[in-house]
């Protein structure tokens, strides 16, 4: 399920993240956000994975349970996804549940953007403001 977020909006985690083993503490637990950028030139192609922004939330003692209950913001500079066929840079976003590589919960992102000044068409039409945003392929039509 892909979540759907504007720049500058709280995403809220909650859950439990429970610790099962009887010696070893799960150090660092956090929720990061990550950006993957895909480039593509011809037959060449590269991915690009960066660190947008980390919330380390503590560490669960061994057989112990840390609940989660915290929101991590998406940056108002934060460059929106862009997944669309036939582009040359692909822009996606996960938010990561980790625990310095024990283990990884990930869930796709999909970053819009919201302007407040109107655009051309609003202006014509009378509306003083307009909202934009980017929605991924499976929610528009092509035809």
């Amino acid at each position: 399920m892909i979540k759907n977020v504007f720049a500058g909006e709280h995403i809220l985690v909650t859950g439990q993240v429970k610790n099962n083993h009887s010696t070893s503490v799960l150090k660092h637990v956090s929720i990061e956000l990550r950006q993957k950028v895909h480039y593509t030139s011809g037959e060449a192609k590269r991915t690009d994975n960066r660190l947008i922004t980390r919330l380390v939330c503590g560490s669960v003692a061994p057989t112990d349970t840390l609940t989660l209950h915290h929101s991590i913001q998406v940056p108002h500079d934060c460059y929106p996804s862009l997944e669309r066929h036939n582009i040359s840079i692909q822009v996606s976003y996960e938010l990561l549940l980790t625990s310095l590589g024990n283990f990884t919960v990930d869930t796709p992102i999909m970053i819009g953007t919201r302007v407040g000044c109107p655009s051309p068409l609003s202006i014509t039409s009378g509306e003083k403001s307009s909202i934009y945003y980017c929605v991924p392929p499976t929610e528009y039509s092509t035809g």
